[in-house]
């Protein structure tokens, strides 16, 4: 909750997520109903674009990742791993690799207006 924080300053960074379907659905319902109903409260702000990825969207990633942009500094990408033992990555072919990924990705996900019904079906469903 404390990274979140980062969203209700002056000047918030961007943030794309992509979220795939079956994380929201595997979720304990007594969770996944908060959950939903924060990513449609996250879905609003300006600087924040949310996007499904859907249960026949033929992409995968053995692991999450963020790629992280800067003003004045290089690009680096966080590759999550088991255990808190995820790995930041600054080396150019590395970042740009995830990247391109990101972007494949992010064309196999809905659109954000689909991805807010989905998400609303889903928590309706619970």
């Amino acid at each position: 909750m404390d990274r979140q924080a980062l969203l209700t300053q002056d000047n918030p960074p961007w943030v794309f997520l992509m979220i795939r379907e079956a994380v929201i659905r595997d979720l304990h319902p007594e969770v996944r109903l908060g959950q939903c109903k924060r990513l449609l409260e996250l879905m609003e702000e300006l600087y924040v674009s949310i996007q499904v990825i859907p249960a026949h969207a033929r992409v995968f990633h053995e692991s999450g990742f963020q790629v992280l942009s800067y003003k004045h500094a290089p690009d680096v990408a966080y590759v999550d791993g088991a255990g808190g033992y995820g790995q930041m990555l600054s080396d150019l072919h590395d970042v740009r690799r995830l990247t391109l990924l990101f972007n494949v990705i992010r064309s196999a996900a809905l659109a954000s207006a689909d991805s807010k019904d989905l998400i609303r079906t889903i928590m309706e469903d619970t």
